[in-house]
């Protein structure tokens, strides 16, 4: 067999402190260190960032589709994101690899059609609905609220009635209040592999421990009880039930269903909420553009709730939403391992090496991006767009891999960016930190507080 590293390049190798490598850096401030070692060392580099663990760096959008398409066969999830992750969704699509991976995608994917998803618009729009008039109550008496955490209140109660219709009224509290707590350990646990929780049963693991019991309870009981009283009902649970994997016609386990609703629960709401929350953010920074926005959600639905045949209409609200995840995207990077040599933009991987996907940066190079660190909604454009590599903005990652639920996600956006928009004025409270923590997802670490209003007419 051919040896494919024979004539490929030896990327630099940059190590720093002796324990630490470059790690302490690159926590406090990825976007910034990865930048800064790609001035002195190029697209590719070996990155150490604790005791004898390195991360080969690739920056490029070319190297981004050789890992996620190209020869993604070579590339897979390593153990530490697997057996983290794997801890509350189990064997879902996110922690799966190989056939099993395949056949719950063969079973999945007719569900995450856009047809299939445009029964949901009516779900969405009545929980949206709720929200708004919420809002317009609690800020006559009180207009200062934690955006994140409304959206992440927002996006739950839309992941749950689509996922469960009225199956969950009773028990979104639980749902919501379990999450939290799970999300909180396993983000902790893929920041720092050696928190003590992850090894010993410290008061936070067992505080994790149950609200898993929790949420595989109620999300079994609630498949339970739609199998033994089977209803029509256009939500996703029941679209899982009646999927089969069209080459042997297998449905899936309650086991892989719970996984799976788990899986959906967490990627759907979780990365949602948070993009949603930095487009609010934005938006309150650059007011020309939230101008812009409401214009067209003037235009397009004149102070109506939008439906399905609206969503192509909302051009430019699309466009806000996918700058925002450019700025801030939810998922900023990714991690896979390499099965074999390789080699990337000229540069060897030798089997076994860690490739680190940073998103996030890539996002802010100027060899890529015309003024990244300016707020431009219309460099999504298609003129804009035709110009770019198509793996330069990848929110959903690529490939096989791609995420089920994107079009799911984007279409939840912005029906509620457009609706949220043409109702209310978000004004940034100030002398208030906006501190990023960066550890699963991309969140604020004390939220992000913001006065609402309702529009003036005319504004």
């Amino acid at each position: 067999m051919e040896n494919v590293l024979v004539s490929a390049k030896k990327p630099d190798v940059i190590t720093g402190h002796p324990i630490w490598g470059q790690g302490l850096t690159f926590r406090e401030n990825p976007v910034k260190t990865l930048l800064d070692l790609k001035q002195k060392h190029g697209d590719v580099y070996c990155m150490k960032v604790f005791l004898g663990m390195y991360y080969y760096i690739v920056m490029r959008p070319e190297s981004f589709e050789h890992v996620l398409r190209a020869n993604q066969r070579n590339y897979i999830k390593p153990d530490l994101f697997m057996n983290t992750m794997g801890r509350l969704t189990g064997k879902g699509l996110i922690t799966n690899e190989g056939e099993p991976w395949q056949k719950q995608r063969r079973i999945m994917a007719p569900a995450f059609h856009r047809q299939k998803l445009a029964l949901l618009t009516g779900d969405m729009t009545n929980e949206i609905s709720y929200v708004i008039n919420k809002w317009k109550n609690q800020i006559a008496q009180n207009p200062e609220m934690d955006i994140q955490q409304e959206m992440i209140t927002l996006t739950m109660q839309i992941a749950s009635k689509s996922l469960f219709s009225s199956d969950i009224i009773s028990k979104a509290d639980d749902i919501g209040n379990s999450v939290k707590v799970a999300l909180e350990f396993i983000g902790e646990g893929l920041k720092n592999p050696l928190l003590i929780h992850n090894f010993l049963p410290t008061s936070k693991r067992r505080e994790f421990d149950d609200a898993k019991k929790t949420l595989e309870k109620v999300i079994g009981e609630i498949i339970r009880n739609r199998r033994e009283n089977p209803v029509d009902k256009h939500d996703l649970l029941g679209m899982l039930l009646d999927a089969r994997d069209e080459e042997t016609q297998e449905t899936m386990t309650e086991r892989q269903l719970i996984d799976e609703v788990l899986t959906l629960i967490i990627g759907g709401h979780e990365t949602t909420s948070l993009a949603l929350t930095w487009t609010w953010y934005l938006l309150s920074l650059y007011p020309e553009k939230m101008k812009k926005l409401r214009e067209e959600a003037d235009s397009v639905l004149n102070g109506r709730m939008p439906t399905m045949e609206d969503y192509p209409k909302l051009v430019y609200t699309l466009q806000v939403f996918n700058e925002s995840m450019r700025m801030y995207p939810p998922a900023w990077a990714s991690v896979r391992l390499a099965l074999e040599d390789d080699v990337i933009d000229g540069y060897e991987v030798p089997k076994g090496s860690m490739i680190f996907l940073p998103f996030w940066a890539s996002y802010y190079d100027s060899d890529v991006w015309e003024n990244p660190m300016v707020f431009m909604p219309e460099r999504f454009s298609a003129e804009e767009q035709a110009k770019r590599h198509k793996y330069a903005f990848v929110p959903f990652g690529g490939g096989m891999r791609q995420c089920i639920g994107n079009h799911f996600a984007m279409m939840e956006a912005v029906l509620v960016i457009a609706s949220l928009a043409q109702s209310f004025s978000f004004e940034l409270i100030s002398n208030q930190e906006v501190e990023i923590d960066t550890g699963f997802t991309l969140k604020s670490k004390n939220g992000i507080k913001m006065r609402v209003s309702l529009r003036e007419t005319g504004k």
